[in-house]
């Protein structure tokens, strides 16, 4: 069974992910992106599904 700590720590992350503009959603992506973050794919997933779902149902 998955650690509650962890799961809670995840979705605070999750929200703040989805509290971004969309110009702040583009500077994370851009900062994670760089050669020093070797482990951020899973975050750059995350702001790529945000900013594809923001692009495809704008009003949501």
């Amino acid at each position: 069974m998955s650690d509650i700590p962890g799961d809670l720590d995840e979705i605070d992350r999750k929200v703040r992910v989805l509290k971004l503009s969309d110009a702040e959603l583009a500077q994370a992506r851009s900062a994670l992106s760089a050669v020093i973050f070797e482990t951020s794919d899973y975050w750059l997933k995350v702001i790529d599904d945000e900013l594809l779902r923001r692009e495809l149902f704008p009003c949501l």
